[in-house]
């Protein structure tokens, strides 16, 4: 009985034929039939949440909009959501960290990762709030 190793595990050799082929585990995800690095059906792989506070309102004057994400989003993903959600390529992306808070009542609001899209001057963007976002899914969900 031959014994297992690193190669054993990378490579499986096809009997019939006497090939060695790597198996499943070496190929990376892009190349697997039906699997696919996004997530969701034809979304970006990133669900972009409106952050409204008074500084991030007064950055959509200039050109910056502020949205909450997941966090182990990354900048390449932010920006193919933004593209999706408004159809502008971002000229920029800051990410940062919203740290916890406590409120009066004791709970503790959990760490937030936060991005910050800036686009080129003069062009404009109709980016939802939070509440259309809602009240546009209610909606769906009622219709069907």
């Amino acid at each position: 009985m031959a014994s297992k190793n690193v190669f054993s595990k990378l490579f499986r050799s096809d009997d019939a034929a006497g090939e060695v082929k790597p198996s499943d585990a070496a190929t990376p995800t892009a190349e697997r039939p039906g699997k696919s690095k996004q997530t969701g059906a034809g979304s970006p792989g990133v669900a972009l949440r409106r952050w409204q506070t008074e500084k991030a309102v007064a950055g959509e004057a200039m050109g910056q909009y502020t949205f909450i994400v997941p966090a182990n989003t990354a900048k390449g993903m932010v920006s193919r959501a933004f593209l999706a959600l408004t159809g502008v390529k971002p000229v920029r992306i800051a990410m940062g960290w919203v740290m916890p808070r406590r409120s009066q009542r004791g709970k503790v609001r959990k760490r937030l990762k936060k991005a910050v899209v800036t686009i080129a001057k003069g062009a404009t963007v109709n980016v939802p709030s939070a509440e259309e976002t809602k009240t546009a899914k209610i909606k769906r969900e009622k219709a069907r």
